[in-house]
């Protein structure tokens, strides 16, 4: 209940086990725990923790980016969110926040990481686009993904759509252009989605 945050105890008090709104819970906490040890560890100079811990990071973080295709594929009156792509977009769009979030620190703390932090910037960014190219080439397999589209391509959403596809061709120039870059490849698929979420609800059920 988003007008409640503060009932979300009530997920693992009242779980519904087959509910990705549950899985997905257990999956933010354990990864937040994870984090937090891992942070607990640099502070203690113990190194060892964080790299023994290193793989099991690795797929909670992956499990974190991507359990919202499956959030939103229990949705099935909206075909939008049905697609089979979206998992891995996702995980795409993951890649480049959060490469193009490191360089900063990276240019501070460990500059010999700089550049590949970039380039997997640029790549994940490019991923994305490829894979917002393959949804609209693809012919819509119902009515409302082809509204759907349209709220977000040409309708109400335009804007955000438009943004966020510009915002992100820019980011593909982080290598060159360097870490200023790295702001339009963070804002380019918050804008996006903005358009997506926006647009997949957009359509009247009936």
């Amino acid at each position: 209940d988003l007008e409640h945050p503060f009932r979300f105890w009530l997920i693992l008090w009242r779980p519904h086990w087959n509910s990705w709104l549950f899985r997905g819970g257990l999956i933010l906490i354990a990864y937040a725990a994870l984090l937090a040890v891992h942070f607990i560890s640099s502070i203690a100079h113990a190194p060892w923790l964080s790299d023994d811990l290193a793989p099991l990071g690795v797929v909670l973080a992956i499990g974190t980016s991507i359990y919202t295709a499956w959030l939103f594929g229990a949705s099935k009156a909206r075909d939008l969110w049905q697609n089979p792509l979206l998992a891995p977009h996702l995980l795409a769009q993951a890649v480049a926040v959060g490469a193009a979030a490191m360089v900063p620190f990276a240019m501070a703390y460990a500059p010999q990481a700089t550049q590949f932090l970039l380039w997997t910037t640029a790549a994940a960014t490019l991923l994305h686009l490829v894979f917002v190219g393959l949804d609209f080439a693809t012919p819509p397999p119902s009515e409302h993904v082809r509204v759907a589209h349209y709220e977000m391509s040409r309708g109400r959403f335009r804007h955000f759509f438009v943004a966020g596809i510009v915002l992100s061709a820019i980011g593909l120039a982080t290598p060159w252009a360097g870490a200023w870059a790295c702001v339009f490849a963070l804002l380019g698929p918050l804008a996006y989605e903005h358009a997506f979420v926006q647009g997949g609800q957009a359509v009247p059920l009936a």
